[in-house]
């Protein structure tokens, strides 16, 4: 195709999510909200997909070192270890060098425990929770700024989340976390007030 770093099927992937994004546009200007939303969401989720296959290799410290743990825990759910065996004497103020491995919530590694057990010790399988829960985060914000300020502001705020380069860094691993919306995301967009503390 285009001389660039991206292979053709690469850049076939990029260009259908734009014609995705193009058409949901195109949907909600006519009136076909609903319509516009799961073409954005489409989009959303070849992006996604498109970043999670773009390096074959996990990335070092944070991506590689959820990878190990949840590949453990997709044999035993309850024993987040790090090492398979204690190595070293348990000082709970060196997390890096500890048997156990409790630094994160099990939540998300939990997620990619269940992918890893589905699909086998792969990188897709270790990104693809983060594939599906960035995905809903588009449909999550659409429904927090529709409630706040309509679904004009809802849409393309959507819109910018689908191609926002921060979070397919996030699910390519190459940002450090795995991610996750929080529960203050879903408070708000169902309309009751979270208990989460403020993040400011």
């Amino acid at each position: 195709m285009l001389g660039s770093y991206f292979s053709s099927g690469q850049q076939g992937a990029i260009a259908a999510a734009a014609a995705l994004s193009i058409s949901a546009v195109y949907f909600f200007q006519r009136g076909a909200h609903r319509a516009a939303l799961s073409l954005l969401l489409a989009s959303a989720l070849l992006l996604r997909l498109f970043a999670a296959l773009l390096d074959p290799f996990l990335n070092t410290w944070d991506e590689a070192v959820h990878a190990l743990v949840a590949k453990h825990l997709s044999e035993d759910p309850l024993k987040p270890y790090l090492y398979t065996e204690e190595a070293l004497a348990l000082d709970h103020t060196q997390w890096t060098h500890n048997h156990v491995w409790l630094h994160k919530q099990p939540f998300f590694l939990w997620c990619m425990a269940l992918s890893i057990k589905a699909f086998g010790p792969t990188v897709l399988a270790v990104r693809l929770p983060s594939v599906v829960f960035m995905t809903a985060l588009v449909g999550f914000t659409y429904g927090i700024a529709n409630a706040i300020a309509g679904q004009r502001a809802a849409f393309v705020t959507a819109l910018l989340m689908t191609w926002t380069q921060w979070h397919l860094r996030l699910v390519a691993g190459a940002a450090g976390r795995v991610a996750v919306p929080r529960r203050a995301d879903a408070a708000a967009l169902s309309g009751r007030p979270s208990t989460a503390p403020h993040p400011f």
